[in-house]
């Protein structure tokens, strides 16, 4: 995603709203290792934890 941010050929606003911010919440995503999207809506796919 961050490699088509750069090098699509589409306007740079356009490269940086679909690519870029996508390209760095995944990157963040894989660097934290949780899900922000999930931690956000309270969820998990974790099967280690134990539900209340």
């Amino acid at each position: 995603m961050l490699a088509c941010s750069i090098m699509a050929p589409l306007p740079l606003v356009l490269r940086a709203g679909a690519f870029g911010v996508t390209g760095v919440y995944l990157l963040f995503t894989a660097v934290v290792g949780t899900c922000v999207g999930y931690t956000l809506m309270g969820r998990s796919t974790c099967p280690n934890q134990s539900r209340p």
